[in-house]
């Protein structure tokens, strides 16, 4: 034990936004029970890279006795991690399981359904669980991809109005699951296949933001020059804020355009 520099987390101060776990390169956060946590002293640096993001305040840095940092350990956590990603999505893209073989229904996008109706599906793909969708599905080539967070569907009435012609839908919650395996999964996704945009729509609350931020550091792992839309939705679900985001991988630039809901 070393007497060092460390990060400390305030439970009643954390809303669970995930925002720390987004800027810690070494893998030292996670979301537990709701709360932003550190998983092991060995791996958090001390530098204090995840403290700028917190919205609440809730991380400060603290001298105390801890675990000596350990680089090599950090290292194997995320191989782990990315092992355990591969793991998953192995069991979960099995072609054997009717649940979660892929499905183009070619939905109409703008075409509302009725509770009541027996008309056919306005879901234009299945599975639509981020997680669960192939890499190779075919539905995801030259679509455009529609990434919504899992409350976005009860919120937003008519939803289907903002898919586009080719639209795949996916759906992903930032906050329980891992930030790391989404990007992973989210940016083989988009190296696979000729994705035309991204469409992300999140909601208000602080734990939804981190989903565009997903989609913003896939695009740069695939190398890909892709646009991303980013739609923010109240509670009461009107379109409250909405930002356009271009990167080119070439020179890493940022283009943000952006206009009120």
């Amino acid at each position: 034990m070393v007497k060092r520099k460390i990060i400390q987390i305030d439970e009643e101060l954390c809303n669970g936004c995930g925002e720390c776990i987004v800027n810690c390169a070494e893998a030292a956060l996670e979301i537990i029970d709701g709360k932003a946590k550190v998983v092991a002293d060995r791996f958090c640096d001390g530098l204090g890279a995840c403290m700028g993001h917190c919205p609440t305040g809730a991380l400060t840095m603290v001298e105390r006795e801890a675990e000596p940092f350990d680089e090599d350990a950090v290292h194997q956590r995320i191989k782990k991690l990315e092992k355990a990603q591969s793991f998953e999505e192995s069991k979960s893209e099995s072609r054997g399981c009717p649940s979660s073989s892929p499905m183009n229904f070619g939905g109409c996008p703008g075409k509302k359904a009725s509770l009541n109706s027996n008309q056919n599906s306005v879901l234009p793909n299945w599975p639509v669980k981020l997680r669960l969708i192939p890499e190779d599905a075919p539905f995801l080539h030259d679509s455009h991809l529609f990434l919504t967070a899992d409350c976005v569907p009860s919120a937003v009435d008519g939803l289907t109005t903002f898919l586009k012609v080719r639209s795949a839908v996916s759906l992903s919650c930032p906050k329980f699951e891992d930030y790391f395996s989404l990007t992973q999964k989210l940016s083989r996704m988009i190296a696979f296949n000729d994705i035309r945009e991204i469409t992300v729509m999140e909601m208000e609350v602080p734990c939804c933001s981190p989903l565009h931020k997903i989609a913003l550091q896939s695009v740069e792992m695939a190398g890909k020059k892709i646009s991303v839309n980013r739609l923010i939705v109240s509670r009461h679900g009107s379109v409250i804020k909405k930002q356009k985001f271009t990167l080119d991988p070439g020179n890493k630039a940022l283009q943000l355009a952006e206009a009120a809901g």
